[in-house]
């Protein structure tokens, strides 16, 4: 099988039955790619996925504070709080005390919690390229295009526009 890639201009009509094929087959992916990371998550029982988003996100945000890891995961302050206690608990977190504003409390990825980050990065890793491993390497072109263009749309989509479709 030979792979072409071919982009299309934003501006060209894209047929309704090929994007709903194209939804089904991304669909059937992103289910793989969840099983994937639940695999890589399974001998860590006492970290949910929410919690290990979290730690992601802090990561990938640095220091931050309360209300905007809350937006950032698409939850309550109050349910942000309580999930930084439990992550405090298992000293994957720490809390620290704003310089500027005693008032203002801000999180940070403890040692332990970025390292529990790269282990797990680094098993999905493997997963990921065993996976790849089975793919025609004549596809990887438009692998890395398709699945960077994917990204794209969805980090500048508004978040209104997509996440609700998400749960369903």
């Amino acid at each position: 099988m030979r792979c072409r890639v071919q982009r299309l201009m934003p501006s060209t009509p894209v047929p309704a039955e090929q994007l709903e094929t194209l939804a089904s087959v991304v669909l059937a992916a992103t289910r793989a790619l969840v099983g994937l990371a639940a695999r890589t998550l399974a001998d860590q029982e006492e970290l949910t996925v929410l919690q290990y988003r979290a730690l992601v996100v802090l990561e990938t945000k640095g220091t931050t504070r309360v209300a905007a890891l809350a937006d950032a995961l698409e939850v309550s302050p109050s349910t942000a709080t309580r999930l930084c206690d439990r992550l405090v608990a298992k000293a994957l977190v720490r809390r620290r005390r704003s310089i500027d504003d005693r008032r203002e409390v801000r999180i940070e990825l403890a040692p332990l919690g970025q390292a529990l980050v790269e282990k797990i990065t680094e098993r999905r890793l493997v997963a990921i390229r065993a996976v790849l491993e089975a793919v025609d390497p004549a596809c990887y072109p438009a692998m890395l295009v398709g699945f960077g263009e994917f990204g794209q749309a969805v980090a500048v989509a508004p978040h209104q526009d997509w996440s609700e479709a998400l749960t369903h």
